[in-house]
């Protein structure tokens, strides 16, 4: 009997999101399969937990990953649109620095680069004053810190721009899945922004086939919005343009570092065992392994599990939509101590 099998059990409140979900087939909708839901609330759930929550593991055991990691983060980043990756924190640091530091952020839907030129009290709140690759300045309130899209002290900002900028006229169009899944906030605003929401580890050529899946979402008044996964889940290294919310790294050495960049906490999404066995202490985050038995690095995987939960700090309970979808057996999730 290997580890999955000693579970845990609880009650969550169902997960509308899913339900609004459906499986273009051969341009008919058909509602997502409850194990695609499952997955969908599970990401959601994550990625809605409290920010001083203990990270969590959760592991599922399937008999084949074929789009897992993709709709368990599609839930991630459809719980966590509303999450600014700057705070008003950061504009005070910002504020006070004497380093030259570079902006990215967001006007009317568009995004604008700059360089940080000073801070100005303007009718009694702090501006940040930006200056802009024009010469010309731009005045930021505290009060919107959140426009702030990207941070940096190198020229690396400057490489984006002019495809960010692009990428926005597109997605004004707001008949997109994109635009209807991110009704949260300002989709426009939101699709200009580079985050940090996901990070996979599995096989590279198998997740980008499984990324061109169709799907539509259903609004409140009946009509389908169609795209495709690839749409939502926005891959670095499969975008040839516009903005990101996830990263993805090959499951191929033990040798491979993750970049500086990651500055956050994302949840991080194993396709596989090996991947988690191997990669797992370096995301100080949320942990999502998906295990399939008898395939490649299943037994590494179930071993890391069991050494990871010798340290628990204790059960999770997870969404009634997720215990349904995936039997006792098939999965298993617990707290970490910071």
């Amino acid at each position: 009997m290997n580890f999955l099998h000693r579970q845990t059990t609880g009650n969550i409140e169902e997960n509308p999101f899913s339900s609004q979900l459906y499986v273009m087939v051969e341009n008919s909708p058909v509602s997502l399969p409850s194990w695609a839901a499952g997955l969908v609330a599970l990401g959601e759930h994550i990625a809605a937990l409290d920010p001083g929550h203990p990270p969590v593991t959760v592991a599922l055991e399937l008999p084949t990953r074929r789009y897992a990691a993709l709709f368990i983060a599609l839930g991630v980043i459809y719980a966590r649109q509303t999450r600014s990756d700057f705070t008003q924190k950061d504009f005070d640091g910002l504020a006070a620095s004497a380093e030259p530091v570079k902006l990215r952020y967001r006007y009317q839907s568009v995004a604008y680069d700059g360089e940080l030129a000073g801070c100005q009290i303007i009718d009694g709140e702090p501006h940040l004053v930006i200056k802009r690759l024009n010469e010309e300045k731009h005045y930021l309130p505290r009060s919107l810190s959140s426009q702030i899209i990207a941070i940096s002290t190198d020229e690396t900002l400057r490489l984006r721009h002019r495809e960010l900028t692009f990428a926005s006229n597109k997605n004004r169009n707001q008949g997109s899945l994109a635009s209807q899944v991110f009704s949260g906030v300002d989709a426009a605003d939101y699709l200009l922004s580079d985050r940090q929401d996901v990070v996979l580890f599995g096989p590279v050529g198998p997740l980008h086939h499984e990324a061109e899946l169709p799907l539509a979402l259903r609004d409140n008044d009946g009509n389908l919005s169609v795209g495709t996964l690839n749409e939502v889940v926005r891959v670095r290294d499969w975008r040839d343009q516009g903005s990101v919310n996830a990263l993805l790294f090959p499951v191929s050495s033990e040798g491979e570092e993750l970049p500086r960049e990651l500055q956050i906490a994302p949840v991080a999404v194993f396709d596989g065992g090996l991947g988690y066995a191997n990669w797992r202490y370096l995301i100080p985050g949320h942990h999502v392994a998906l295990l399939t038995p008898g395939r490649t690095g299943f037994v590494q995987g179930d071993a890391a599990l069991s050494e990871a939960s010798l340290s628990r700090a204790g059960d999770h309970v997870l969404p009634t939509e997720v215990l349904r979808a995936f039997g006792s057996r098939q999965q298993i999730s617990f707290t970490r101590y910071p």
